[in-house]
């Protein structure tokens, strides 16, 4: 069995993943729940790690100074564009919002919402109202 990687970088974060934590994240989505419960079983076992030990799913700080672009890199083009388009430029600005109020935005729909609400969860934020 090839071995993984397990050593989590110093700057470890959900919006900034080491190569560990990716590999975390494909394997949840693209394994069946029960082989990935005995994926999770042999780390822990042979590693002493757990799916709660992974820096890119735990909740981190984002400073609400920061650009949306830096803060949340992995926004889709049109998402970005539309807030940027809407002068939403910083994560302060963005959680002033109401989901009511993005949805009103031009090419801002329900995928737009669901992908804006994941990510603002991964950094433990979200949305006003």
């Amino acid at each position: 069995m090839p071995r993984f990687i397990v050593d989590h970088l110093e700057d470890c974060t959900p919006l900034s993943p080491c190569s560990s934590c990716q590999a975390l994240s494909l394997l949840k989505k693209n394994l069946k729940p029960e082989a990935l419960k005995e994926f999770m079983l042999i780390m822990s076992e042979a590693y002493g790690i757990s799916d709660d030990d992974s820096p890119a799913e735990s909740k981190v700080a984002v400073n609400l100074d920061s650009d949306l672009s830096k803060a949340f890199p992995s926004l889709s083009t049109r998402l970005s564009l539309g807030l940027l388009n809407d002068n939403i430029k910083t994560v302060e600005e963005l959680l002033k919002k109401t989901e009511l109020e993005l949805r009103r935005i031009p090419n801002i729909g329900d995928v737009s919402i669901d992908e804006l609400k994941k990510a603002l969860a991964d950094a433990g934020l979200s949305l006003a109202g």
